[in-house]
């Protein structure tokens, strides 16, 4: 009985410990992964789905200024947008 509640106990921990622990909704900024193999230029997204499981979260995501979509990006790779007030001289 101790084996199958373990995992159950240490789940909701290990959510509640995640730094990028996003809704569904929330406009955040993925960054770009350029190298050998991969051309992902990243950009400001919102949330449309999170996955979490034992090796971590992944977030589908919807981009707000190029437009297309990117499934199961890592939450390393996930963080929130800060709107940027730019003042005019």
């Amino acid at each position: 009985a101790d084996a199958m509640e373990d995992p159950i106990e240490k789940t909701p921990e290990k959510v509640a410990k995640s730094p990028n622990a996003f809704s569904v909704g929330t406009v955040v900024e993925v960054e770009a992964r350029t190298w050998p193999g991969v051309n992902k230029p990243g950009g400001v997204a919102r949330i449309t789905k999170a996955h979490t499981t034992d090796s971590g979260t992944r977030y589908d995501v919807s981009y707000v200024v190029l437009g297309g979509k990117e499934k199961s990006v890592d939450a390393t790779f996930v963080k929130l947008h800060e709107e940027q007030q730019e003042e005019f001289i």
